[in-house]
Formats: C-alpha cells, structure tokens, sequence
C-alpha cells in the first residue's frame, strides 16, 4: 500500500509554473475584459452616428439658406444641369456657376424668366446679365428663319444674318414694305434650336436689310423644327364643301406643320380636306385648312398636315405656339 500520511511533495519548480500559469490566465482575462469594453464603446458612437446620418444617403440634406418653396422649386430644376445634382448648395457660393446653369435653363425652356428674376432678387443677385444680347447670340444661329410684325399685324419674312455691336440684322424676303423708322416689332425666329420672340424696335432700313434693336428679353420654347409638343387648343372642324356640321375637339399636339386631335366619334376619315378653326382667346380665331394623312389604331385620334399658309397667318400661329397652354 502507498503511505500517503506524510503529505504531497512539491518542488520549487512546481510552485514557480504553477503561479506563473495562473498569473498567465488572470492576466489574459484582465486584458480581454479591457479590449471588449473598448469594442462595445466603438460600437455606441458608430450606433449613435447612424442615427443621425439620413436613411438614405442619397438624398442631399439642404443647408443654408433655406429658399421658400417657388425659388426652391426653381433651384431644383436648374440642379438637373448638375452631374450631381447635391452639388446646388454648393454652386450658390458660385454666382457665376449660377449664372450659367440659369442661362442653360432659361435655354431649355425649364425655367421661366420670371422665375429666374425672383430667385435672383431673392439671394441679393442681379439677373441682368442672363438677359443681355449674348443670350441671343448663343442661342439664335444665322440664317435661322425669322418672322417680323408690328402692331397691327403687318408681317415680313425672312432670315436672321448676324449679331452686330449696334442692333441684329435681318434680311426680309417678303413684306415689309410699311415698316419705318422707330417702328416697334414683335420678332419670332424659328431656327432647329426652338422658337424664339422678343420685341424690338426699327433702328434702320436699307434695301431688303433691318437693323433692329437688341432686346433683353428674350422668349425661348423648346420646339424643334416641325417637332410636335404638347398643347390643348379648342379646334372646330369643318368641311369644305359639305354642309355638314362642324364638329368641336381638342388638340394633342402641334407644330407649323400640323397637329394631332381627338377624333370626334370618329366622324374623321383619312384624306378628308378639313377647315381648323382654331381658339385664339382674345383674339380672333385662326383659320388654317389640311388634309388628314394618318389615323391611330383604334381611329381615336387623327393627323392632320396644314396647307401651304401666308406669312399673317404663319406668324400668328408661330404667336401662339410659343404661348402655350
């Protein structure tokens, strides 16, 4: 048998590892419960920030100045100039950039030149350079088509040729015979760039050239050359030489070359010669005749190409084009 009343037996080395593992353990365990609280506080903060951040970070948080809803509205579509549009803020520090952005918008028909004037009398800035004669000059190219008139609707043809220090200068091909000196002018150019109207005012006459006045307000409308936009105008239709009653409808879209309406019970076939009498509001109605070249699927909607019309009748629908709604 083993005699064991005398006790363990333990060695100086023993004892020596044996506190040196337990001092190991402790040490180990100190250290750990050290680095986990630092963890859990890194993830508080991140917690705490992640809150604040907006959910989607994609959207840009505005800062100042805050802008009453109409002059944001307009900030907001002139930042769709923007490669990215969260750099507005930014570009109002920059009344250059803003410049330039509002003149593209002004341009493209995405603003308006009122709302322009109030944005900038707002933030304390003077619009004026948007409308200087380098507006008309970027966005009117020579040789684009332009239609004068005066007051009482007396209408010449021609082309726009050059921008010059003194005033633009036009050549007319026709009409124009009644115009002198100081006359006032109501001006719509139509180039593969949009329509464009301004009012002007007769400096000099030579021979078939004008020389009129630069205008700083200057209409622009993003309508390319017989490319149909949107527009409703009431339209009667009527028949030449059947006594048929006129038909009322709407239009979809027009240009100057022709329109897209609602067919009226259908009653509109293709290659009928039709009389479209258009609603001008306060003026008179405008009489223009076409032929129907093409009908929808279901016959709901027809198009019509407008006959050749005189140079009265082209500036007025050019008038009213450019009107809009």
């Amino acid at each position: 048998m083993i005699d064991i009343s005398g006790g363990f037996q333990t060695s100086p080395t023993e004892v020596i590892t044996f506190l040196v593992i337990v001092g190991t353990i402790t040490i180990s365990l100190i250290v750990t419960q050290i680095l986990n609280r630092r963890e859990m506080a890194k993830r508080a903060k991140r917690r705490a920030s992640a809150r604040s951040a907006p959910v989607l970070r994609s959207r840009s948080v505005r800062t100042q100045p805050i802008l009453p809803p109409k002059n944001q509205s307009v900030l907001d579509r002139l930042a769709w100039f923007l490669k990215n549009p969260n750099r507005i803020t930014i570009v109002m520090q920059d009344p250059e950039k803003l410049v330039h952005l509002a003149r593209k918008g002004l341009q493209e028909g995405v603003v308006q030149e009122k709302e322009v004037r109030d944005l900038f009398r707002y933030l304390r800035m003077d619009p004026e350079p948007l409308f200087s004669r380098s507006l008309l000059t970027s966005t009117i190219s020579p040789g684009s088509e332009v239609s004068v008139s005066t007051v009482d609707l007396s209408v010449a043809t021609g082309v726009f040729v050059s921008n010059r220090q003194e005033g633009l200068l036009l050549r007319i091909d026709r009409g124009g015979n009644r115009f002198r000196t100081g006359t006032p002018l109501e001006i719509v150019c139509y180039s593969a760039d949009g329509m464009h109207q301004f009012h002007s005012t007769l400096l000099r006459k030579k021979g078939k050239h004008l020389l009129v006045s630069h205008s700083r307000h200057v209409r622009h409308a993003q309508r390319r050359r017989h490319r149909r936009h949107e527009i409703e105008i009431p339209i009667r239709l009527g028949f030449p030489g059947f006594r048929s009653a006129p038909l009322e409808t709407v239009s979809l879209d027009m240009s100057i070359g022709g329109a897209a309406v609602r067919n009226p019970k259908k009653r509109l076939v293709l290659g009928a010669l039709v009389e479209c009498t258009l609603d001008m509001g306060s003026a008179p109605p405008l009489v223009l005749t076409g032929t129907v070249v093409r009908l929808s699927r279901r016959k709901t909607r027809a198009h019509i190409s407008f006959s050749a019309m005189n140079d009265k009748t082209r500036h007025r629908l050019f008038r009213r084009l450019i009107q809009g709604r």
